[in-house]
């Protein structure tokens, strides 16, 4: 949806306080003695008015007869002031190549004249500018110029706005914890000094977005709400356009439909008043969707071609693009297939010849949807696989995409894989589904890692039938390309001609306008031909074909995946979880993939395993009847298979490769109505086969243990960690470290002496948002980004012994995945929620002691889990670790034990990821 951004200078509008001490300026440097600075001062005096009434294209002809004027006069203060005011209005009227350039002379001149306020003043038009093109990192370094020159002449309105452009420039390019940052001291000056209620009300308004952005929507619609009431005087209509717009998109996801509608046409209003034709354009965009959701068709058509007329006038074909996406999924929710397919093919031509074919995957998916409607399954996963090849290229590009497109991205990327993979599992491709769950997996943890992983993306490989045909797309593809690269080649022509001389009395603006209408009936001529060529030839040669054949690439994952399986003697599960029913894909050594359907609505899954993973975190909840029938779900359908191998000692561990609220389940505590499934075998957990590295060999076993045992962060003192630690310090014969010693510098100073094992017992919180997700050490909280920065590579275990992951977020359980993959060892134990103190203890004695014997890990772990559920040993309720959970409730008949630590709350949550031997 469209959310607005605000920059002062830029997308707002909100350009009269800038204008007024520009024209103050203008007062001190112009002469009203000589009849042409009479003229160049009354022209450019015409043009602030026109600003006032939004009449920007009034305000653009005034403003370049004041410049020529000034030119002649040779005025370079009054130049740079006007080149300053028009850079604003051209991005404000979307004109981004002529608001650089026009910046670009704001700046030469500033320098010139050595006005160092002005100077400030356009590097910030520029950081806008490069903001809204994605070119972040000018961006960056255009608003730290502004920034510098602010601090050395003391001027706090260009300081406040220069942390107000880093944090938008930081915001687009989805760092929000830095671009908060930098808002909260902007804000302070702003109150502090400023005292200036409009500006405040436009930094409520950019924080909102990231609130909104970050799932916090009570706060978003709390700020959001602010800025309008700050809203007043000159910036008032524009603020509160953009915060009704702003504010509408949170209703939205909240999924109050009428609500969104009702703030965005109170938003669509003002824009129209004030002429604010990018505001306009972006919330056509959101009503539209927003009427889409509650089916009324017609008018989000309605609002989506508006938006189209107003991109097109602007210019702005990526905004054109996304719009015709909208209007392509209006069109395919009437079952007017044909005007679908049409609309979704121009918005991938128009994002392609932008060069932003990461943004392409959503109209890719739209055209295989509509496929399939029509009946043309195998057609429609050729558009799938490249929906998901698009987002498997946008992985590597994630930090450069704006915060918004990023976030509905998140939201509508999942889909793509697994639609695609049911569709492959209903043909019988059931290899080809398998490779689409692992880049799912990798791309979920992308996502929440906000970066690339280390490992390359990977692609979906298409067998020779399939290539043939995606060439011959291609050539139909690259024929619209070459007509929206003329187009947009004329488009800057008639850019370039002063919008108050486009009229029909200019003969050249007539010519191109001619030029470029001819163009467009070309376009959509080519349009038609994918539709009336393309498609049938495609649906003949499909059924002359067999394309479920193997590419050599499959064939060749397949074997590694089979060699892996056979080294490490394991059988992997890969549950994928679809609104009617759940598909369950097993791998085994030297033999191919096969599949089982169990026939459960998503819907009861998720309402079992939330209510569940809530029950195991309070011991002596009865929970076995619970398990016993996820065991039936995810385990009884492949029992035979997998039994059948450990007998022919063919494999001795099973593996799984959670997916969704799955990651919330511990496998071990699966019960089979005599036992738990780590009762009967080794467990291990893995994001996808293809990240398991090698197992490491080592001569003998070093551990590294440290931990904290005094209150720290308002998080609860550990008292057995002193114990738990000390033991396994002395088990290895190695340093222990704690509380005070429990420093992220000894910590760095330790792993130099590579350790095979480290072991922190210690509060660490896994969160479905990355920013909540950390490890407490003494002197900080050690979040994913700063392991990436530690070198734990040469680990082969490092274990976690307080953490927890949040109760009811299925996106919490990739937090210890995260860990896995920024920590770059081996494996990762950890724990699924908040644990007792004492039974941790007992269970980590166990486990290392088996480590420390050479046995594998999940059979380490299985039979320390063993060792605790037959365990005599009576479970008192006491201090958990882990900050953030659940607290096991305290029930009348439990008020002082819990029985015994066969319970599993006691050592179900540990789980291992990674390499399990």
């Amino acid at each position: 949806m469209g959310r607005c951004l605000l920059s002062r200078l830029l997308i707002s509008g909100l350009i009269l306080g800038c204008i007024s001490s520009s024209f103050q300026e203008t007062v001190v440097y112009a002469k009203p003695t000589v009849s042409l600075e009479s003229q160049a001062d009354s022209a450019f005096s015409q043009g602030v008015k026109a600003t006032e009434k939004y009449d920007y294209k009034t305000a653009i002809m005034r403003w370049e007869q004041a410049l020529t004027l000034y030119k002649k006069l040779g005025d370079k203060a009054n130049q740079q002031i006007l080149y300053n005011n028009l850079g604003i209005i051209a991005g404000n009227m979307g004109d981004f190549p002529k608001a650089i350039a026009y910046y670009e002379n704001a700046l030469k001149f500033a320098e010139e004249i050595k006005n160092s306020g002005m100077e400030g003043k356009a590097y910030l038009g520029l950081s806008g500018i490069y903001s809204t093109q994605s070119n972040h990192n000018q961006s960056i370094h255009a608003a730290e110029k502004a920034l510098q020159i602010a601090l050395k002449i003391g001027d706090k309105r260009l300081e406040e706005s220069a942390y107000d452009s880093l944090g938008s420039s930081f915001q687009y390019r989805g760092d929000y914890s830095e671009a908060l940052g930098y808002y909260e001291k902007a804000l302070k000056i702003a109150q502090e000094n400023l005292k200036d209620d409009q500006v405040i009300a436009s930094l409520y308004i950019n924080m909102g977005i990231i609130y909104d952005s970050l799932g916090d929507y009570p706060q978003a619609i709390q700020i959001y709400t602010q800025a309008i009431q700050l809203a007043s005087g000159s910036w008032k209509e524009l603020l509160t356009s953009s915060a009704y717009n702003n504010l509408g998109v949170v209703y939205f996801e909240l999924k109050d439909y009428p609500k969104a509608i009702e703030l965005q046409l109170k938003s669509f209003e003002l824009a129209k008043k004030t002429g604010d034709k990018v505001m306009e354009g972006r919330v056509c965009g959101s009503l539209g969707d927003s009427y889409d959701a509650v089916g009324d068709y017609q008018k989000a058509i309605q609002f989506n071609k508006r938006g189209i007329e107003i991109t097109s006038e602007l210019g702005d074909k990526d905004a054109e693009g996304h719009i015709y996406f909208r209007l392509a999924r209006n069109y395919e929710h009437l079952k007017q297939y044909d005007k679908a397919l049409t609309r979704y093919q121009k918005s991938i031509a128009l994002l392609d010849a932008l060069g932003s074919p990461q943004e392409t995957y959503q109209p890719q998916q739209g055209i295989a949807r509509v496929l399939l409607a029509k009946n043309q399954p195998v057609l429609a996963v050729l558009f799938y696989k490249q929906a998901v090849n698009t987002l498997q290229a946008t992985r590597q590009k994630i930090k450069g995409l704006n915060a918004a497109f990023k976030k509905s991205f998140a939201e509508s990327k999942s889909d793509v894989y697994r639609d695609l993979a049911d569709l492959l599992l209903k043909q019988g491709r059931v290899g080809e589904a398998q490779k689409v769950l692992e880049l799912l997996k990798d791309e979920e943890l992308t996502e929440y890692l906000r970066s690339a992983l280390t490992t390359p993306p990977g692609d979906l490989k298409l067998n020779p039938d399939e290539q043939k045909l995606w060439e011959d797309y291609q050539k139909i593809q690259g024929q619209e390309l070459a007509l929206y690269t003329q187009q947009g080649e004329l488009a800057a022509k008639i850019k370039r001609i002063s919008i108050s001389q486009r009229n029909s009395n200019n003969p050249e603006y007539q010519q191109l306008r001619e030029a470029s209408d001819k163009l467009y009936a070309r376009i959509d001529t080519l349009t038609k031909a994918f539709q009336e060529v393309f498609l049938p030839r495609a649906t003949a040669l499909y059924k002359q074909t067999n394309l479920t054949a193997t590419d050599t690439d499959l064939s060749t994952n397949i074997d590694r995946m089979s060699k892996t399986l056979t080294d490490t003697k394991a059988a992997v599960i890969y549950p994928l979880i679809l609104a009617d029913r759940l598909e369950l894909i097993l791998l085994t050594p030297n033999a191919k993939p096969l599949h089982r359907t169990v026939f459960v609505k998503k819907v009861d899954l998720e309402r079992l395993s939330l209510a569940l993973s809530v029950k195991l975190q309070s011991p002596g909840t009865q929970t076995k009847a619970d398990l016993q029938q996820m065991y039936q779900w995810f385990f009884a359908p492949v029992e035979s298979e997998i039994e059948a191998l450990i007998k022919a000692k063919t494999i001795d561990t099973v593996v799984y490769a959670p997916d969704g609220v799955l990651r919330l389940i511990p496998v071990g505590a699966l019960y089979d109505g005599k036992q738990f499934l780590v009762e009967r075998y080794p467990l291990g957990t893995i994001t996808n086969l293809s990240q398991v590295k090698p197992a490491k060999s080592h001569p003998s076993s070093q551990l590294l243990a440290m931990g904290l045992t005094k209150t720290r962060s308002g998080l609860n003192a550990l008292p057995g960690v002193k114990s738990e630690v000390e033991g396994l310090g002395s088990l290895f014969r190695s340093e222990a470290y704690l509380d005070e010693n429990f420093t992220t510098a000894n910590l760095r100073d330790a792993l130099q002496e590579h350790p095979t094992f480290v072991h922190l017992a210690t509060h660490a919180n896994f969160s479905g948002r990355k920013e909540d997700t950390f490890i407490l050490l003494w002197d900080k909280k050690l979040t994913l980004d700063d392991l990436k920065d530690l070198d734990l590579r040469s680990l082969d275990l490092l274990t976690l012994s307080a953490c927890q992951t949040a109760s009811g977020d299925e996106k919490a359980g990739l937090g210890l995945a995260g860990v896995a993959e920024r920590s770059g060892a081996n494996s990762v134990l950890g724990s699924l929620w908040s644990v007792s103190d004492s039974s941790t203890a007992q269970l980590m004695d166990h486990l290392y002691a088996n480590l420390k014997a050479g046995m594998p890990k999940a059979e380490a772990l299985r039979q320390a889990q063993i060792a605790m559920i037959h365990s005599a040993s009576t479970g008192q309720f006491e201090d958990q670790r882990g900050g953030l959970g659940v607290v096991p409730t305290r029930n009348a008949q439990t008020s002082k034990t819990a029985g015994n630590y066969s319970d599993p709350f006691y050592w179900a949550p540990f789980i291992l990821i990674g390499n399990w031997q």
